[in-house]
C-alpha cells in the first residue's frame, strides 16, 4: 500500500494547524494492518533515522515538483532503512507510503490517522526561488504493515548517530479511537516501546 505526494498550489486554511512541539509520533492499529507516522522539524529528521532525507529536494536544495509527483515511498523506504520494527517477538517489514514538508509556521494538521495520512499526501509548500532552510520546514513519513497481528507489542529501534535526546509525543489508536498519549525522551540509539493490547496477550495465553 503506497500513496503518491500530490502538490497542491493552496490549501484551505481550516486545514492548517499550530506548530507542534519536537517530534510526534502516531501509531495506528488498523484491524490486520499497523500504520505509523512521524512528524519533526526536517533538521531533526538525518539525526534520528542516520540517513538523508531523499526524493523531496533537487541537488540545490530546492523543493523539486517532478520528484514529488513521482512519489516519494522510495526515499522513506531508504530513510529508515536502519529503523527496525518489532511486533512481539517478530521483525516486521513496514512499507513506506509517503513524506513530505511543509511550512514550520503552516503545518498541516497532524491530530490522529486520518489527519496524518493528509499530511504525508499533500504538499503546501511554496516553491520559492531560494532553497528553503531546514529549519524553516517539518518533515512528515509514514510507514506501514499488513497483514500483522497488530495488537502485539511494538518496538522501534533507531541507529546511533550521536545526536542528543530527543522529546517526542507517542499517541496510539485502535481503529481511530486514541488508547495512549505520553511524552518520551528518546535518547541516541534508543527504542520507542508502545504496549500491546490486551486481546492480544489474551490471544498468546490461548484464552
Amino acid at each position: 500500500m503506497r500513496k503518491t505526494g500530490i502538490l497542491l498550489g493552496a490549501l484551505l486554511a481550516a486545514a492548517f494547524a499550530p506548530p507542534a512541539g519536537a517530534g510526534e509520533v502516531i501509531v495506528s492499529r488498523e484491524g490486520d494492518g499497523m500504520a505509523v507516522y512521524f512528524r519533526m522539524p526536517l533538521s531533526d529528521v538525518r539525526p534520528l533515522f542516520g540517513n538523508d532525507v531523499s526524493g523531496l529536494m533537487g541537488s540545490d536544495g530546492r523543493l523539486t515538483p517532478d520528484l514529488l509527483a513521482q512519489g516519494t515511498f522510495d526515499g522513506a523506504d531508504l530513510l529508515a532503512r536502519d529503523v527496525a520494527f518489532t511486533l512481539g517477538a517478530r521483525d516486521v517489514a513496514f512499507e513506506a507510503l509517503s513524506m513530505m514538508v511543509h511550512p514550520a509556521e503552516t503545518p498541516l494538521r497532524f491530530d490522529d490517522p486520518l489527519s496524518a495520512q493528509m499530511a504525508i499526501a499533500v504538499c503546501g509548500v511554496p516553491l520559492p526561488e531560494a532553497a528553503p532552510q531546514p529549519e524553516d520546514l517539518v518533515w512528515v513519513g509514514g510507514w506501514y504493515a499488513y497483514p500483522v497481528p497488530s495488537g502485539a507489542a511494538l518496538t522501534i529501534d533507531f541507529p546511533q548517530t550521536d545526536r542528543a535526546p530527543l522529546d517526542l509525543s507517542v499517541r496510539v489508536f485502535d481503529a481511530g479511537h486514541l488508547k495512549r498519549d505520553e511524552k518520551v525522551t528518546l535518547a541516541d540509539d534508543g527504542t520507542i516501546h508502545v504496549p500491546g493490547t490486551a486481546g492480544w496477550r489474551r490471544w498468546l495465553s490461548g484464552g
